[in-house]
């Protein structure tokens, strides 16, 4: 991986939004000054708020795999109600094969609830009982929206939920198959 762009290595520019709201006329060069001065100003703010030294490393601070990891190379996970956890302490799913289990306990009257989800507002999945019918779905930035549900409420007492992701590979992003199991 190349070299991050450094903040110093950015074009400064300058507009007046008063008068030119879509910022079609750049000013830098024709106020040097107007620009020095708003300069000036930008580093004392940074520094008297103390988000200096300005990290530019962006890509590299979003990918987890780039970071220490205490869950490189484990492949079974098992999480209990009421656990939490950021995203360097889970597995990575991301372009590759999957099989999560979930082990549920159905009362008389049936459940709905969430299992197991990885991602945020805008990425990821999750798999969940609604109404009784266990759920898959999955969200690629809000774009595609892929969901799967059972046809059948699941009957009270102990059932075994699984989505099973075979990965199509050759590159990142890809597609693959995702079948959801009961018992």
């Amino acid at each position: 991986m190349g070299r991050a762009p450094n903040v110093n290595d950015y074009k400064w520019e300058l507009y007046n939004v008063a008068d030119d709201f879509s910022e079609a006329d750049g000013l830098a060069a024709k106020e040097p000054k107007k620009l020095r001065e708003l300069q000036d100003l930008f580093w004392a703010e940074a520094a008297k708020y103390n988000v200096l030294p300005l990290d530019n490393s962006k890509a590299e601070r979003f990918d987890v795999s780039l970071r220490p990891s205490l869950t490189r190379g484990r492949t079974e996970f098992t999480y209990y109600p009421g656990m939490i956890r950021p995203e360097g302490s889970a597995p990575d799913f991301k372009n590759k094969s999957y099989r999560i289990t979930a082990d549920v306990q159905i009362p008389e009257g049936g459940a709905e609830g969430l299992l197991m989800t990885q991602g945020g507002r805008f990425n990821g999945f999750g798999l969940y009982l609604l109404q009784s019918r266990p759920v898959f779905h999955y969200s690629l930035v809000g774009v595609n929206r892929t969901t799967l549900a059972a046809q059948d409420r699941l009957t009270s007492g102990k059932h075994t939920v699984t989505v099973d992701f075979k990965y199509d590979g050759g590159g990142i992003g890809k597609g693959g198959l995702v079948t959801l199991v009961v018992d």
